[in-house]
C-alpha cells in the first residue's frame, strides 16, 4: 500500500513538474520577453535574450538524451523545472552565460564564423538553377536558413542586373 502511494506521489511530482516547466517556457518567457522590448532599458532584454539562447542549448540537449534522462523519473522533471526557474528568476542566465558561453565563444568564433559563411554560400550556377525551378528553390532555402536566403536575394539581384545589363549591350 505503502508503495503504491509513493508511486502515485512521484507520477504527481512528475506530471506537476512537467505542466509548471511548460507554462513557464510557453507563456511567462515570451510574455516577459515582450516587456522586455517595449521597455526603454536593455538590462532585461539581455537577460531574456540569454535565457532563450540557453534554454535553445538546453532543449538541443533534452531533446537527444530525454530517452536516457527519463530514467530518472520525476527527479528528472524536477530538475528541469529547478533549472528552468533558475534561469528566469536567480539570474542563473546571466551567470551561465557568462561562465560557459562566453568562454566559448571567445575561442570558437572565428571557426563558427567561417563555418556559417561556408554554409550560407550559394553559386552562381546553383542561383540560376534554383531560379529556373521553384521547387528548388524551395527545398533548397529550407536547407540553407534565413542567411542563405539573404544571400540568394542578393546573387539573384546581381544576376538581374547582369542580364539587364547585357540586353542592354545586345540592343
Amino acid at each position: 500500500m505503502l508503495a503504491y502511494l509513493i508511486e502515485i506521489l512521484f507520477w504527481f511530482a512528475e506530471f506537476a513538474a512537467a505542466r509548471a516547466t511548460t507554462a513557464l517556457v510557453a507563456f511567462y518567457a515570451p510574455y516577459q520577453s515582450i516587456k522586455a522590448l517595449r521597455s526603454t532599458g536593455q538590462d532585461d532584454d539581455s537577460q531574456w535574450l540569454m535565457f532563450w539562447t540557453l534554454y535553445f542549448l538546453f532543449h538541443i540537449v533534452d531533446t537527444e538524451l530525454k530517452w536516457i534522462l527519463e530514467y530518472l523519473g520525476p527527479l528528472y522533471y524536477v530538475g528541469k523545472l529547478v533549472f528552468v526557474m533558475y534561469l528566469m528568476f536567480a539570474n542563473g542566465a546571466n551567470q551561465i552565460f557568462k561562465l560557459v558561453v562566453e568562454p566559448f565563444l571567445d575561442k570558437y568564433e572565428d571557426a563558427i564564423k567561417k563555418k556559417m559563411l561556408e554554409l550560407t554560400k550559394v553559386s552562381e550556377a546553383e542561383l540560376a538553377e534554383m531560379m529556373s525551378d521553384p521547387a528548388k528553390m524551395a527545398s533548397k532555402l529550407a536547407e540553407l536558413g534565413s542567411d542563405a536566403a539573404a544571400e540568394i536575394k542578393r546573387l539573384a539581384a546581381e544576376a538581374n542586373a547582369a542580364a539587364a545589363s547585357s540586353a542592354k549591350k545586345s540592343n
